[in-house]
Order: C-alpha cells, then structure tokens, then sequence
C-alpha cells in the first residue's frame, strides 16, 4: 500500500563506494510487450516451467460522457517473447484491481487476490485455471480481513497463506489460511502495538515459520492503532505471532527524525542462504540527522538489523523500492524503484529504475524508466530461467505499462599461456590471459592450489592479465576470474600446470 508520499532520491551506502560510469554496455533492456488493453499491471510476475509468465494487471482509467470510468483489471499469461497468450478480465461489479503476483500449485492452478472488489469494495480471492477461466472468487467480510494487497504463499501444512491491509478485530490487518477449495480462515488479527496493515505477504522461511513485514503500527500506544513505523513478525501455521522487531524503536531514534534503521517497510522479504532476510522501506535516517525516505535492509532472524542502503533525495537514481529484492549470481541483490532514476534526453522525468547492490555493496542504476522505454515499476522483476531479469511496469495516463526484458553480460577471462607443461629446471612460471566485457573490467584474481585469491598485473586497464607463480610437484591447478564495473563475476576459468623437479 503506497500510502506515503514518493519523492526522487539515490541511496546513500554507508562506507562503500559508488560506482560512478557502470554500464558502458552491459545492460540491454527490451521492451517486450505494451498493455494497451489488458490493464496497468501491478504484482511481481511468476514463471511457469515451460518459461511462460503470468501477472496481473489493476485496470485502466479513462474519462468517459464526462465521467471517469476504471476498467476492472485482468490476469494474463505471456510469452519470453512477449507474445500474448491468454487474458481474463475480472468482473466490473465483483474482482477488481488485483495489486500482487499469483502463486501456482502442481496441477496449473494459479491464485491470486484483489485489493478491491466483492463484499463492499473489501476484496477477494480467486482461483483461475491454467489456461484462463475462472473457478472461484471468495470475497473477504471485513471481519477475516479487507484488502489484500500481498502474495499467497504455500504453508507447511499445504494451505495458502496471506495478508489483508485492513480489517480483523481492530481493522489493522490480518494473516490468512486459504483452502483449496476458497474457504478463508483468519489465523491472527493484528492489534496495533503488534504492527499494523502489513502491506505485502509472508515468505516461507527455511525453519517453517512465516516471515514479513506491517508498514505501520508497533508503537506501545494503543491509540492509534496504526501508530508506529512498521514491524517484523514471525507466524506459524497455527497463528502464534511473535514480533521481531520494531521499526523507529526508540533505542534507533535520533532526536526529532524518524528511525534510524528504516521505517514503513513494504515489498516481500527475501530469505538468502546465510539465513537473514532483506527487505525495503520508505523511510529512513542517517546517524547525521538527515531525512531520507527509503531504505534496503538487512535482518537476522535473532533480531539484529542492519540498513545497508540509503536514498537520497537531492540524488537521481530512484526513490520509492518497490520489492521484493533478487538475489544475483554473484551474490549481490536486484531491485526496482517506482520513481526517480536519471532522465531522458528530452528532459522527462525518470519514472523509476531497475538497480543491482553488489557484494561489495556498491550502487548500480542499471536502467532508468522515463516513459517511452516504461514508467513506474510497481513490483520488483524476477529471474528468469535464461537468466536475464523479466518485470512489469505500471504505466500511467501517457503511458502504458510494459512487460520487459533486462539482459547483462557477464565478463569472460581466459588463460592464454602456459598450456599444461613440464618445466624441468625453474618453478616459477609466468600465467597470461585476456579479458572480454562489454563493461570495463576492473580486477582479474587468481588463485593457485586452493591458496589466497591475489589480484593479477596488467598494463592495458585488463584486456591483458598476467600471474607470476611458483610451482609445486607433481600437479598444479590455477584458477582465475574477472570482475566487471557493474558488478558481474566471471565465470571461473581453470588449468592444470605440470611440474617435475630437477
């Protein structure tokens, strides 16, 4: 739920560098398909096995006989290619304005939910067949929850669970249990103090408990009961609800400023395998008192939270993260903005980015959105199985939202000299090799029998390395790989060096 206001920012990372030239090439972004018709979409995309994707899309807006009319929105499947393969449109008078990505079980079904819709505008939940038809929607009451704004995501005990902004016992927000079959069931309500309005769905977490985020509440006031910078919970199965923490806690308070760690978290959290979850929120502070509106975080399931990024609003590399995050195949993470990012040659604004956290933690504005190339990612892309990045924009009344494709090349390093030898006398032997990037290389590091990586020599910014190393009997195994200026690790390349002693 985008309920706070957007402004323009670049992160500020906190003792780590900003690449400041990265791309140079390294980023293709296509536009694949535009939604004219179908709708704005809205929630993260999902990619089946055969590679086909399926999204949503919350409706458009027009004005007609002087009025001004919504469309109801839709479901669609889509091809890599961008070919449109299928469309549902929802009911006017029932399912409206689906804001999340689907979930799809083993026999093709997919299930969803709409923010609005249903019993009084509270929303729904449906379930749709693989090839597009409608099997049910089950509408929400209120009092098991009102607007859905997150993704569904499988339980341990085979049930679909989820979260509503509003609604329950104090109407703040509700975790749900979804049957096959639609049957809703709320397993916790929140109360305020707890958190309020989570506005994205819980993750799976590899110990089996759920995992996520309410925007608002978790201030020991009663009063309001959204009052509050947001929360972390832990849930089981069964509605035990612990709280992990809470953002804007005075004990990360600078005097008259929000919280230092962050505040308002949205977007799905992201478990990595060292066992922490990383997520975004729109509001933040820097220990020198200075206001910033978004964060990226990172937080260990024993309660400790680290904010690894800042936006800055005097900057223009996006503002407003719209999660969930991605991890990449070097380690770092991917994500969007739905505003800010760099400008078009015609002076539009930028309407958002897509921007890549490296290991080492530096920035890169991989692509900046300023109309015609899309506007306003709503949700974060995904990975596909060829390993380019796939997303959505939203769009807006010039615009139309666009399916897109991002592809970034990976640097090469290879091993020229010496092929596999036999040096009878001398131990130490001379290693060279070249580079290949469509982004200036930046290190070259090499490693010989398991030892210390040891960054190599060059004299022409790395089209050319070379390695000096000594040689151990019988058998030696060199390993090296380059790193490129927007972030991406080349693929490890190998040989085997022979030595016989004297």
């Amino acid at each position: 739920m985008r309920s706070k206001p957007l402004c323009l920012g670049l992160f500020i990372p906190l003792a780590l560098a900003v690449a400041s030239d990265p791309l140079q090439g390294s980023v293709r972004l296509a536009t694949l398909c535009n939604f004219r018709e179908i709708g704005r979409p809205t929630g993260r995309l999902l990619q089946d096995n055969e590679g086909n994707f399926y999204g949503t899309a919350s409706g458009t807006e027009y004005v007609a006989n002087r009025r001004h009319v919504h469309t109801s929105g839709a479901v669609f499947k889509i091809s890599p290619q961008g070919q449109l393969l299928w469309q549902l449109q929802f009911p006017g008078t029932n399912d409206v304005f689906p804001a999340a990505g689907l979930f799809q079980d083993e026999e093709g079904f997919l299930y969803g939910t709409t923010f609005y819709g249903g019993i009084q505008n509270q929303g729904t939940v449906f379930k749709v067949s693989a090839n597009g038809r409608f099997v049910w929607s089950t509408p929400f009451r209120g009092a098991n929850g009102a607007g859905p704004f997150g993704e569904l995501v499988r339980g341990c005990d085979g049930f679909l669970f989820g979260t509503t902004v509003f609604g329950g016992a104090r109407s703040v927000g509700t975790v749900f249990r979804l049957t096959s079959e639609g049957v809703i069931k709320t397993i916790y309500s929140f109360g305020g103090t707890d958190g309020a309005h989570p506005s994205a769905g819980p993750v799976h977490g590899v110990d089996g408990y759920f995992y996520g985020t309410t925007q608002f509440g978790g201030s020991s006031f009663t009063f309001p009961f959204a009052s509050g910078e947001g929360t972390i919970f832990r849930i089981s199965c069964d509605g035990t609800l612990t709280t992990l923490y809470k953002f804007g806690n005075p004990t990360n308070l600078v005097s008259g400023g929000f919280g230092l760690n962050g505040s308002y978290p949205t977007g799905q959290l992201i478990q990595r395998n060292d066992g922490c979850f990383y997520g975004v929120a729109e509001g933040g502070l820097t220990s020198q008192g200075t206001n910033f509106w978004a964060t990226i975080f990172k937080f260990d399931p024993n309660g400790t939270l680290i904010t690894l990024l800042y936006f800055n609003t005097s900057q223009h590399d996006g503002a407003d993260p719209a999660g969930p995050l991605v991890t990449s195949n070097d380690g770092g993470l991917y994500g969007a903005t739905a505003q800010g990012g760099a400008s078009a040659d015609d002076g539009s604004p930028g309407y958002g980015t897509i921007f890549k956290i490296t290991q080492s933690g530096i920035f890169l504005n991989l692509v900046s959105f300023y109309g015609t190339n899309g506007c306003n990612p709503f949700s974060g892309p995904i990975k596909g199985k060829d390993g380019n990045l796939y997303g959505t924009t939203h769009g807006n009344y010039y615009f139309p939202g666009t399916f897109f494709r991002v592809s970034i090349s990976r640097p090469v390093v290879s091993i020229a000299r010496p092929q596999q030898i036999v040096h009878p006398t001398n131990a130490v032997v001379t290693v060279t090799g070249q580079t290949k990037s469509l982004a200036s290389v930046l290190d070259v590091f090499y490693q010989l029998n398991g030892g210390d990586w040891i960054e190599a020599t060059t004299t022409n910014e790395w089209k050319n390395w070379a390695a000096t190393v000594t040689l151990s009997s019988p058998k030696n195994i060199l390993r090296a790989y380059a790193i490129d200026s927007s972030g991406d690790l080349s693929r490890t390349n190998r040989m085997k060096l022979l030595f016989v002693q004297p």
